[in-house]
Order: C-alpha cells, then structure tokens, then sequence
C-alpha cells in the first residue's frame, strides 16, 4: 500500500478514535483534549513506525495536523449547533409544551419520531416540528433500549427510540445550558 493510502486511513481512524473518546468526556473543554492526545499518540506512533509503511516525518506531522484539523472543526460544530440550540431553547420548551396534545398523538404523554412524522401534516408550524424531529435526542431522552440482531454483520446492535416528556421541555433550556458549560467551560454561563 501507499504511503499516501495509510496516512488517509490513519487519519479516518486518528478521528474517529477522537470523536468516540470526546463522547465518554465529560469536562470542561474535553473534545480539544482528547483531540490533541489522539494526535499526539498518532503522530507519536505513525513518526516511530515511519520505515516499513513509507510514512516519513513530514507525513507523520501532516497526519497530526489532519486530526487536529478534523477535531477542532468538529468541536467548533458542536459549540455552534449548542448555541444555536441554546438560541432556540425558549421557542421550543413553549411551542412543545403550547401544543404537546397535538403532537403526542399516541396519547402516551411522550413525543415520539412516529408522533412528529404524522403531526407534521396537521399542525401550522412545520418548520419547529422539523427542528423537534432532528433534535429529539437532546430535546428528550430514552424510551426503550433494545438489542437488533443484524444477520449482515452476524452480531446484535443496540436500537435506541427516544421521546420527549413534558419534564423534558420544562428542564430543556437549563440543561443545553448546563451541556454548553460542560464542553466548552464556564464562560459559557448566560
């Protein structure tokens, strides 16, 4: 293989070691520091390794620069799309909680994507329905966990349905807030 094909690959992989590691971090800041150890340990590792594969140091140094790269601009869309939900948060808990037996069409007092997908054709505003739909995950929380057997990859994977609660709209603003504070510091504070 090419010296160009495994730095690519060492890159996918340095980011998606990266991204997953930033999920289990909860502390101030923890995506740029995961970040930059996946770099570092990949630039460590791939500069060390350089002789049979073909990767000089100046690839080794372009591959750190290519996680760091895919991090920080990862790490800026996740603040950008907190803010954005910090912005709309108050829009959200009021228009959900305004119209909650209108979506909840189930009458299970949980939303749920099933509930969005037919209320989009009956109520006026479809655009905050869309936003509801697209951000179920942190607007509300888990309803059922279950294990799907895949028979194309002969192992069972975790199927996740989530719903929105009236608890989840009353708390919704804080706790973007509180997430906002958590990932990139307390300066984030309104």
């Amino acid at each position: 293989m090419s010296a160009s094909i495994w730095l690519f690959l060492v890159t996918i992989y340095g980011c998606g070691i990266g991204l997953a590691l930033r999920t289990l971090l909860s502390r101030p800041n923890g995506t740029q520091v995961v970040g930059m150890v996946v770099a570092a340990v990949g630039g460590l590792f791939w500069g060390w390794q350089g002789g049979h594969v073909g990767v000089s140091p100046a690839a080794a140094f372009v591959s750190v620069c290519l996680m760091v790269t895919a991090v920080v601009c990862y790490a800026r869309y996740r603040e950008s799309h907190l803010r954005y939900l910090l912005e709309l948060a108050p829009d959200i808990r009021e228009y959900a909680l305004t119209n909650f037996d209108k979506l909840d069409l189930d009458h299970d007092d949980t939303i749920g994507l099933g509930d969005l997908i037919r209320a989009e054709e009956r109520v006026a505003d479809a655009e905050m329905v869309h936003i509801l739909q697209r951000e179920l995950r942190e607007i509300g929380h888990v309803v059922q966990a279950q294990s799907v057997l895949l028979p194309i990859i002969s192992r069972p994977v975790e199927h996740i349905v989530y719903g929105i609660s009236r608890e989840d709209l009353q708390s919704f603003p804080e706790r973007m807030q509180a997430a906002y504070a958590r990932e990139f510091g307390p300066q984030a504070q309104r």
